[in-house]
């Protein structure tokens, strides 16, 4: 004892039974363990609940910071004070035995990361263990938990070897990946009381078979449940109203149902919708082949078809997008893509089972990164005028692609990678891209030449010389007609009579879109050169639409609506037009009435009225025409 008397004299640290201890607070007479001693080879501890330090006692409560950490110890034991496991206090040292004190209350992140522990009691003192506070634990095949525990952190318990866990009653918080990749994790018993299932929950637990959601849970945040392969069936508890993306990805669940209380989502054709079927959550990953979607959808949520069986799906006419990784290695073998589509997120159909000719949807501007890697046998890709972007591995390793075509007149951007493995299209066989004719000078100068020979044997863009209303012109008036011309240099032939065009409120990529009652209608305008698009209603009148002068109105005029005497035809045409102060007006026409010409006016009974008869009128003109009005 006077040898280590001497170490410790006039010094805050002391070195006893081979460890390192340090004041904390010398008021309250506290000390910790820090380390253990250079060159000791211990294999087993025993901490006091005191030492001494200069003369004085003090109480040790904590093991500090990386105290243990690569250390030789197969056997630490714990003195009731210690109510504190720093960050990293045993990671990656040789623990494989330890009694926690029952006074202990915090575990520390990383604190028994990587040790060799085959089994844990958390006693009830225990209110928090930190984030990767057991990761990698690759022995630890049990863990009792204490009731008194409020919090789990992240990844605490990342790739343990356990195969049944009950947590607490009292538990609040159990963060993302808490169970990440606990392989051999066969059953789950979930707190009653459990509000949210954080990120990746269970992410990777393929023996889990089955699991109860607590009546409580609100929200079931991304990939909870993905690659959980042995798991069958999933209940949606009645309170639940955010569910994330990939939730039930790549498992086997072959049943979705939802408590008939719930408000925010239901089942439809076996698959998850939320509760107005605007959005796809999830469908079935085993057992269906084919999947309708509702015709109401205008969204698929991340990751809703990722790994499934289903090979055939048909999208409705007003989809809009759909979220990164959606049909990510699925079987499916066919889809359409209606021309509302305007995104398609990352990998959204990677390594699936496409095939043939693969051609892209005609509104959507950028082809992000990975969306359609790995379709091993899609042999072509037509890639519309409308695509502004193709960006790094969006058809890497597309091992039949052999023919790559581009609409349109402006080359879509290419980022100049540096490494090889990053261009849109490596690993692919074609070495020719075809380009519209003339065109061959924006595709060199966008990068397309560093993978491809560029070709213009494709037909040249007939292309217009103006719009009207002009784009990035103003509406000035409270009433604007659902009419655009384009006027071209030579005669337009009429190819589409009713044309897939779409009018949004805001930009070209989301907004309300305003449609009219019946259809978009494609004519000659006032001259041979000029096309009209113009939205009517059921009786073949003009439609009109009140302008908010707060808002952007985006006209979108497909491709191939007309062509020329050379058979060139238009690629597709995008008017935004500014919404503008309201100016005060008696007469304001719906539909392209103007004072000139007009022979009668009449009211909506087909009697004759004057110009000042407020409301909708129906006026003829002298040409034989009828359009309709509205007076204010």
């Amino acid at each position: 004892m006077m040898a280590l008397a001497s170490l410790c004299a006039g010094a805050q640290e002391c070195a006893i039974g081979g460890l390192k201890y340090a004041v904390t607070d010398a008021k309250l007479r506290t000390a910790q363990v820090v380390d253990e001693v250079s060159g000791s080879d211990a294999t087993s501890y025993v901490i006091p609940a005191t030492v001494s330090i200069d003369g004085t006692d003090y109480t040790v409560t904590s093991i500090g910071e990386s105290a243990f950490a690569w250390s030789e110890a197969t056997s630490v034991t714990l003195p009731e004070t210690v109510d504190t496991l720093y960050y990293g206090a045993f990671r990656s040292s040789g623990l494989a035995s330890v009694s926690l004190p029952e006074g202990l209350k915090y575990i520390g992140d990383y604190a028994f990361n990587s040790t060799k522990l085959t089994s844990i009691e958390i006693p009830a003192s225990v209110e928090a263990i930190g984030n990767s506070a057991f990761f990698t634990c690759n022995s630890l095949a049990s863990v009792k938990f204490g009731e008194g525990l409020k919090t789990i952190g992240t990844s605490a318990f990342y790739k343990c070897p356990l195969t049944g866990v009950t947590l607490p009653q009292s538990l609040e918080k159990l963060g993302a990946k808490a169970f990440l990749n606990c392989a051999k994790l066969e059953t789950v018993k979930l707190p009653s009381g459990l509000a949210k299932l954080d990120d990746g929950t269970f992410n990777g637990c393929a023996s889990l078979k089955s699991v109860e959601l607590p009546a409580a849970l609100k929200a079931i945040g991304d990939e909870v449940f993905c690659n959980c392969s042995a798991l069958a069936a999933i209940s949606i508890p009645a309170g639940v109203d955010t569910i994330g993306t990939g939730v039930i990805a790549r498992t086997g669940v072959a049943s979705i149902s939802v408590d008939a209380a719930n408000k925010s989502f239901h089942v439809s054709d076996g698959c998850l919708y939320s509760a107005d079927n605007r959005m796809l959550y999830a469908v079935p990953m085993k057992g269906t082949d084919k999947v309708n979607v509702s015709i109401r959808c205008i969204g698929i949520n991340g990751g809703a078809f990722w790994g499934s069986e289903v090979k055939r799906v048909t999208l409705p006419k007003g989809m809009l997008a759909i979220d990164d990784y959606a049909f990510c290695q699925s079987a499916l073998e066919t889809v359409n893509f209606p021309a509302s589509l305007v995104y398609i997120g990352e990998q959204g159909f990677a390594d699936t089972k496409l095939s043939g000719e693969l051609r892209l949807p005609d509104n959507m501007p950028y082809i992000l990164d990975g969306a359609f890697a790995g379709n091993k046998n899609v042999t072509s890709v037509v890639i519309p005028s409308a695509v502004k972007a193709v960006y790094p591995h969006a058809f890497n390793g597309c091992t039949a692609l052999a023919s790559v075509t581009c609409l349109g007149s402006s080359a879509p951007s290419i980022e100049d990678v540096y490494e090889e493995y990053d261009n849109p299209f490596y690993n692919c066989p074609a070495t020719t891209v075809v380009v519209p004719g003339g065109s061959a000078s924006s595709y060199r100068a966008n990068y397309w030449s560093d993978y491809f020979t560029i070709d213009e044997s494709g037909a040249a863009v007939f292309k217009y010389e103006s719009t009207s209303p002009a784009d990035d012109s103003f509406y000035t008036s409270k009433w604007a007609e659902m009419v655009f011309d384009v006027v071209f240099s030579e005669p337009v032939t009429i190819v589409k009579s009713t044309p897939e065009a779409f009018l949004r409120v805001g930009g070209e990529l989301g907004g309300t879109v305003l449609e009219p009652d019946d259809c978009w209608n494609a004519t000659t305008g006032g001259n041979k050169n000029t096309l009209r698009v113009w939205g009517s209603d059921y009786d073949m009148y003009t439609m009109s639409f009140q302008v908010d002068p707060e808002q952007t109105y985006t006209m979108v005029i497909p491709a191939g609506v007309v062509k020329n005497a050379a058979g060139e035809l238009n690629e597709r045409i995008v008017i935004n037009v500014k919404g503008s102060n309201p100016t005060a007006v008696d007469f304001v026409p719906a539909s392209g009435a103007s004072a000139a010409g007009e022979v009668a006016r009449y009211g909506i009974s087909g009697q004759r009225v004057g110009k000042s008869h407020k409301g909708l009128t129906i006026v003829r003109k002298a040409d034989g025409t009828a359009v309709k009005a509205v007076v204010r």
